[in-house]
């Protein structure tokens, strides 16, 4: 709870005590009467103190202490104080030690019912057991409300807080004999501050020769002052006195150990500060060897001055003073330390979870030792926030695990291989120097005791051994020796190990038999005197009892990192956000470019202190594991049952109390178990056709956890040292030439400033992510208003214009994430992610827009680089490479490849030189200064093992996770293809490097790709990149059986010759077989099954739908990506691929294993892997069609003319993109083609260009009387403009496409008819191009026009840059209206609805049907775009002649589909029941169910 700020501690006898003081300033009281105002009127004067006289008090009694008489008064928010405006309320009660507690949603309750508002979304807080905190939105509002009588009446006291409106400060220097009256008056005080309304002089306890203690006077001083700000200094007699801040003390109660109030004041029960039982310290005498600590659980008194605690109690009271917040919030900073450590034999980790993770909840330690897990090797156990070592049994019985907090640095220690009768694991913990050793041993005996000491004895000491042994002895509490107990204590004297067992039994048995003491907790010597063990009450579901073993001298970290993003988004007031941003943006003065990083500052500040008031914040790191998603309240009853038969048998231990313990454990159990099935179950039932894909994943990460093992053997920082010096090198790097400055006169209109259309485009679509070191998230500025992102935009501005880059972006947060499957210690193991501010993001946005609009316009880029290009992907590189190696199998030629990797490619550019090398490509200059400057020089803090490492200076690199940085490497390495393709072909994908020589001669395509790696490595190292041999590879592909052995080497390091390579996801193998790549995708999807599996049962299951959902995405996509590259391959592996496809077609659809094949696919609307290959492959190759230039069409004309020619053919089906390249060979008409993506052939300020479109003018589709309301809506508010109608029709799927535009006033029509192929869309699209071309060449001003296609507007409406795909003919509309624009015609784009009997766009329409027949021929050419959508209906029409033909003997009893309309009918039902022909084939096939699913 909030805490009151005190005074001095040290007090001469008979003073006030601190509480003492507390109550002559009340807890959150304050005022600031009207004489106190920092600037009074002149007419006031007479009535006030200056600052230099304030009124002495009757109170001040005491010449150390001087108060104010303004104390006396109930204190009150000043019209200078800022928010949060917070009121403390607590109920008053004649008893204070009664217990009263506030409920906050009953206290909300009553301000609603007394109408008292303009309080804080969220700002009723509990901050006490007897108190609330209330935030207003205004001074005045939380002043109003301390004087509220309806808070008397309803015997509450509100209050406001004083940490929130006074500051507490130090000097030092004042004469003893002045008393604090007479120091004050000498006082002057700066403007900007307070009054002072407190003084007291500190006193220090003397003791005296005959042991008395005197309190004598210091010369240092504590002041209270008004306001919230603390003066630097003040002015006495002609001199400045410094001011520093006053510490608040901590104080503890010796009646209940607690803190923040004295015996005096203490409410709370006795509490032992010697034993830590409910009875009084005086009266205690255990001595202090056999002390317990109740506060940290340590063998120490309570108030010893070593505890951890009190170190604890004195960070907060630090923090309460450095930041001047409440108790409460100081304390979430600094939660108890944890030094805890368990063990706990649970019989079955994975029925105990729940139990497991309360105790790792309720004693927080930092290791957990495990004994009977019964885990399989190869079975996932994790638990959030920890790691899981284990020694697992083959059988999965036995077995011993450690759960380790990750915040803890350790490292597992490997152990020699050892018998399956012993199962143990041994970790260090590095911040302890501890060693740790779980064991379990299932039966003991002679030889399993010395190969236990064996292992043990070369363990670095101290050690902590803990474990169910199974061993008994009367040393620890067993009533008798087992056979095999002298040689385990010889192995104690051997190994000098300790058992700190009490001799409490440890396995609850009942009380008829012996008592058990089987876990035992050995330790070294050395900390038998700091450990404390303790069995706990309960055995949580087990026969066995969890043991807690406490460290009390060890340093361990006492908070984790905050969250980088630490505002609860989704709860934010935006629009108070933008109002106080707004307010505050006003008051700063004009910004130019000598103040620019002085105002971008404050802009930062204000949008800070805007969200502290407007947004909550997070909770600082979880702490706590979250209940499982079936958990509820039967389950939490249960449990207390259990808890409570046990605590029956611990106070009364009978036989009755033991068998009535064990029935509820076993039901318990049994509930438990059966409550997990239910709420599965349940959940899968719940997942229906409307469920989000979004919330169907998280429910079942909520279940299920992760399908991924989480769990590190190690987290030593060891290799982070490496990994900061790789990233920044602790050398001065040499000078390198940078080019001379050039004029600063800035001629290329990329230089101009931004737009606001260029802002809201960086801003579209824009999801918060990790913020940078300034901790604002994109939310600050996507949810703003206008006028503060226009602030916004003159701020970048202003430093793009000068170069000035804050701080905040120059710093990047790097966290280093593991990549799989690497060593933890490997220092290359880890991919450093930058994290940078997001508001220089939001600006390296508007930079890679412009950047990426210049290098693709100019062809600065080479055809060989596919990474990060926008209309290229991996695709494209891999079917140049599998299309070239398929030819030279026509040819009967061979192609050797080599697989290259770079060695941290971005993390080694060199900056000057990337900088050259942009201004040699006539980059604008502006743009590479701001890019040089932004990304040189920078700083870098490493956020690791839950720390920051200090700043490390970066002069080289291009930041991981920086929207620039793909770019940018791509124009460093723009010349690298230079290098190489004299000598062989290269493949580019960011860094991925593949190059290959096709010949008929191995050792002549040997001798050229050697030369290319030659040439290709003195480039990279010229440019400060080097290859790393150890991680490339190369491959011989050839129809030949045996290939020669071939020396392929960079600088006399061989790179090995591999039989399978991967790249860009796709495992490649010498004759392009595809096995390897289809065992990889058939592996990979095998355990995903297992999700769609886990939802469905024999009786019940999610809904089909949500499968299939599940089958799209975590099956079909490994099948489809890279699937029409592989044929032909081999038919057995494709075969496998087939069947598992049918395995999951089966569980969606609930059939029996006997269910032919090709009807589940029919009934799943998914169709066989052959056809969607070929699906794919058409949608790819007529998107390369786009791009005349794209070098696979040469690939593939040259291997079209082979495929019919050569003899290896004859046996082979032909590629599917031959298929597809054959097809287009077949259109009637041409394809329209670019030499670029149509997004760079268009004009830069085109595609920022935003058209006025209208998509709702007033005119509802099922209106009765349409014609008539539009025309009224015409006369009213469109008066003097041109209405023009446009339409398009299709008549049938075969004919032509009609487009038309009809201009009412003239009487014109424009008539166009489109090839086939086309879309409706298109048609539409076209018609739009048409009219504004119309209004442009006959220069008509104030246009309306108006369509009924929804879709085109929309994409108009888009933003070019954050769209995936734009359409040529949108982009030649954007230009056109641009144009017009320019021209000073004013157009207007409206949707209204289509056939609704609006008599214009029915004229349209009929125009449009006409069309298709007489329109004209001026389109002649098909859209790459209208192709790929043709790609679905060719699948199904050739799905449909498979299905006829393999239903004659398979699936004829089936219901025959229509299957023409499938793929145009798209809500149709598509699931059919089977057809029942008798009784007898009811019981062959089970029924599937019917609602329709989508591919």
């Amino acid at each position: 709870m909030s805490k009151i700020p005190p005074g001095p501690p040290d007090l001469p006898p008979g003073s006030a005590t601190c509480n003492e003081q507390m109550d002559q300033e009340p807890c959150g009281s304050r005022s600031r009467p009207a004489e106190m105002r920092k600037r009074p009127a002149v007419d006031e004067v007479s009535n006030i103190p200056s600052k230099k006289a304030p009124l002495s008090s009757d109170l001040n009694t005491d010449k150390s202490l001087w108060v104010h008489h303004s104390l006396n008064v109930p204190y009150k928010y000043s019209s200078e104080d800022k928010g949060p405006f917070l009121v403390h309320v607590h109920r008053i009660e004649n008893n204070p030690s009664s217990g009263a507690t506030i409920n906050k949603i009953l206290f909300g309750k009553m301000m609603i019912n007394t109408n008292v508002g303009k309080i804080v979304q969220q700002g009723i807080k509990s901050v006490g057991r007897n108190r609330i905190s209330v935030e207003f939105l205004s001074a005045q509002d939380a002043n109003n409300f301390v004087v509220n009588p309806t808070l008397t009446a309803a015997h509450y006291k509100a209050i406001i807080p004083t940490f929130n409106v006074s500051r507490m400060g130090v000097v030092q220097g004042v004469p003893k004999d002045w008393s604090m009256e007479e120091f004050v008056e000498q006082v002057e005080l700066p403007d900007y501050c307070g009054q002072i309304i407190k003084a007291r002089r500190f006193s220090r306890k003397v003791r005296q020769p005959d042991g008395s203690i005197d309190w004598t006077p210091t010369t240092t001083v504590v002041l209270t002052f008004t306001g919230q700000i603390l003066p630097k200094h003040i002015y006495c007699c002609y001199t400045s006195i410094p001011v520093t801040a006053y510490q608040l003390p901590t104080i503890q109660c010796f009646t209940c150990c607690r803190f923040g109030h004295v015996s005096d004041k203490c409410r709370s029960k006795p509490r032992c500060y010697k034993c830590g039982q409910l009875h009084s310290g005086n009266t205690c005498s255990v001595a202090p060897e056999n002390a317990f600590c109740c506060l940290c659980k340590g063998c120490h008194y309570a108030i010893d001055k070593n505890c951890p605690e009190l170190e604890r109690q004195k960070l907060i009271k630090k923090k309460m003073s450095e930041d001047n917040i409440s108790y409460s919030e100081a304390a979430t900073l600094f939660p108890p330390s944890v030094r805890s450590f368990s063990d706990w034999n649970t019989r079955n980790v994975k029925n105990k979870k729940h139990e497991i993770n309360y105790l790792l909840n309720n004693y927080k330690p930092i290791i957990f030792a495990i004994s009977e897990t019964w885990l399989k090797p190869n079975t996932i156990f994790r638990v959030p926030g920890y790691s899981c070592l284990r020694d697992d049994r083959d059988d999965g019985w036995a077995g011993t695990a450690f759960l380790i907090s990750r915040q803890t640095i350790f490292s597992q220690i490997p152990l020699p291989p050892h018998s399956p009768e012993l199962n143990i694991v041994a970790v260090q913990i590095l911040s302890l120097k501890i060693t740790f050793v779980s064991v379990y041993i299932p039966h003991p005996n002679s030889n399993i005791i010395q190969e236990l000491s064996s292992i043990l004895s070369p363990l670095p000491t101290p050690l902590i051994v803990q474990g169910d042994f199974n061993i008994r002895h009367t040393l620890w509490g067993s009533p008798v020796c087992d056979s095999v107990s002298h040689i385990f204590l010889d192995l104690l004297d051997n190994l000098n190990l300790c058992v700190i067992n009490d001799g409490t039994p440890t396995r609850r048995v009942s009380p008829t038999q012996n008592v058990s003491v089987p876990d035992l907790t050995l330790c070294s010597p050395s900390l038998t005197s700091i450990l404390t063990w303790t069995v706990l009450p309960y055995s949580y579901g087990s026969d066995h009892l969890p043991i807690l073993t406490t460290l009390v001298d060890s340093s361990l970290p006492v908070s984790s990192l905050p969250p980088i993003l630490k505002y609860r988004l989704n709860l934010a007031d935006w629009d108070r956000f933008s109002y106080i941003v707004q307010d505050k943006l006003s008051s700063l003065p004009p910004t130019c470019s000598e103040n620019i990083l002085h105002i971008y500052s404050e802009f930062t500040t204000i949008l800070i202190s805007a969200a502290e008031e407007a947004i909550p914040l997070k909770n600082s790191a979880r702490d706590k594991i979250p209940s499982p998603a079936w958990w509820d309240a039967e389950c939490s009853d249960k449990v207390r049952k259990r808890k409570e038969a046990e605590s029956n048998f611990n106070k009364s231990p009978s036989l009755e109390n033991f068998l009535h313990f064990q029935k509820i454990s076993a039901h318990t159990k049994r509930f438990l178990s059966k409550k997990k099935q239910l709420g599965w179950r349940s959940f899968c039932e719940s997942l229906t056709p409307r469920t989000p894909a979004s919330i169907i994943w998280k429910r079942i990460k909520a279940f299920r956890k992760s399908q991924v093992d989480p769990n590190i053997s190690s987290n030593n920082p060891a290799w982070l040292l490496e990994f900061v010096n790789k990233l920044a090198p602790p050398y001065v790097p040499s000078e390198l030439p940078i080019p001379s400055p050039v004029s600063s006169r800035y001629t290329d209109k990329m230089n101009n400033d931004f737009t606001y259309n260029e802002l809201c485009g960086a801003l579209d679509h824009l999801r918060d992510s990790s913020p940078g070191i300034d901790s604002i998230p994109y939310s600050f500025i996507t949810k703003s208003t206008e006028p503060i992102k226009l602030f916004f935009l003159k701020l970048i501005n202003i430093i793009f214009e000068t170069g000035y880059i804050p701080h905040s972006w120059k710093t990047q947060i790097i966290i280093p994430i593991l990549k799989p499957g690497k060593d933890p210690l490997d220092p290359n193991s880890y991919r450093p992610i930058a994290l940078s501010s997001v508001l220089a993001k939001i600006m390296e946005m508007l930079i890679k827009n412009r950047l990426e609009w210049i290098v693709e316009n100019q062809g600065i880029l080479p055809h060989s680089q596919f990474g990060f290009r926008r209309g290229l992907g991996t695709l494209d590189s891999l079917s140049l490479l599998v299309t070239d190696i398929r030819t030279a199998f026509s040819r009967n030629e061979h192609v050797i490849g080599v697989f290259l990797d770079i060695s941290s490619a971005y993390d080694n550019v060199n900056l000057s030189i990337l900088r050259h090398k942009m201004l040699q490509l006539s980059i604008p200059e502006k743009i590479v200064n701001f890019i040089y400057s932004l990304f040189s020089e920078r700083s870098i803090v490493v956020r690791s093992c839950g720390t920051y490492l200090p700043p490390r200076l970066v002069w080289k690199g291009l930041p991981q996770g920086s929207v620039l940085s793909p770019i940018l490497y791509n124009v460093y390495t723009a010349s690298l293809d230079t290098s190489v393709n004299c000598f062989c072909k290269i493949l580019q994908y960011a860094d991925d490097i593949a190059l290959y020589a096709i010949s008929d001669s191995f050792p002549d395509a040997c001798s050229r790709v050697n030369s290319a790696l030659f040439y290709l490595n003195g480039w990279l190292t010229e440019h400060g990149l080097s290859l790393s041999p150890a991680k490339s590879s190369a491959m011989i592909f050839t129809r030949k059986r045996v290939t020669p052995i071939l020396d392929i080497n960079v600088n006399n390091n061989p790179i090995k010759v591999e039989d399978k390579v991967k790249f860009l996801g796709i495992h490649l193998d010498p004759k392009l077989s595809g096995i390897t790549h289809l065992n990889f995708v058939c592996e990979k999807i095998e355990k995903n099954i297992n999700v769609i599996r886990a939802l469905s049962g024999i009786k019940w299951g999610s809904h089909p739908y949500c499968q299939k959902l599940l089958y799209n995405a975590i099956v079909r996509s490994h099948i489809d990506y890279g699937s029409f590259l592989m044929e032909p391959c081999n038919k057995l592996s494709l075969a496998k691929l087939n069947r598992l496809q049918a395995k999951c077609l089966r569980l969606i659809t609930g059939a029996m294993k006997s269910s032919p094949t090709n009807a589940l696919q029919v009934e799943c609307l998914e169709p066989p892997l052959a056809l969607r290959s070929q699906f794919l492959a058409d949608r790819f190759f007529f998107r390369v069609t786009e791009l005349s230039h794209h070098p696979l069409l040469i690939s593939l004309s040259d291997l079209h003319e082979l495929v019919t020619t050569s003899p290896y053919w004859n046996h082979k089906t032909y590629p599917p993109l031959i298929k597809s390249y054959q097809k287009s060979l077949n259109l009637s008409t041409g394809i329209y083609q670019n030499y670029r993506n149509p997004l760079f052939q268009t004009e830069f300020d085109d595609l920022l260009f935003r058209p006025k479109i209208i998509f709702n003018f007033g005119v509802e589709k099922n209106s009765i009387g349409a014609n008539q309301i539009f025309n009224r809506i015409l006369y009213k508010n469109w008066q003097g403009w041109l209405p023009i109608f446009t339409d398009a029709s299709k008549l049938t799927l075969d004919s032509h496409v009609g487009a038309a535009v009809w201009i009412p006033e003239f009487r014109i029509i424009l008539n166009y008819k489109i090839p086939p192929h086309s879309s409706v869309f298109t048609g539409e699209a076209i018609a739009i191009l048409e009219a504004i071309q119309y209004i442009k060449s006959h220069h008509l001003s104030k246009c309306l026009i108006l369509t009924d296609s929804l879709s085109c507007l929309q994409d108009l409406s888009k933003l070019p840059f954050r769209t995936k795909e734009n359409f040529s003919l949108t982009l030649k509309i954007k230009s056109s209206l641009k144009t017009c624009h320019d021209l000073g015609l004013e157009i207007v784009l409206a949707w209204i609805p289509g056939h609704a009997g609006i008599s214009g766009n029915e004229t349209a329409d009929n125009c449009a049907k006409q069309a298709v027949h007489i329109g004209c021929d001026k389109y002649s050419k098909c859209f790459s775009r209208d192709l790929r959508l043709t790609a679905k209906n060719d699948m199904f029409n050739s799905w449909n002649d498979t299905w006829q033909q393999s239903r004659q003997t398979t699936g004829r009893l089936y219901v025959n589909p229509n299957f023409a309309h499938l793929a145009y009918l798209p809500t149709t039902k598509l699931l059919k029941k089977f057809c029942i022909v008798n009784y007898r084939q009811a019981n062959s096939f089970k029924r599937i169910r019917t609602t329709p699913l989508q591919p």
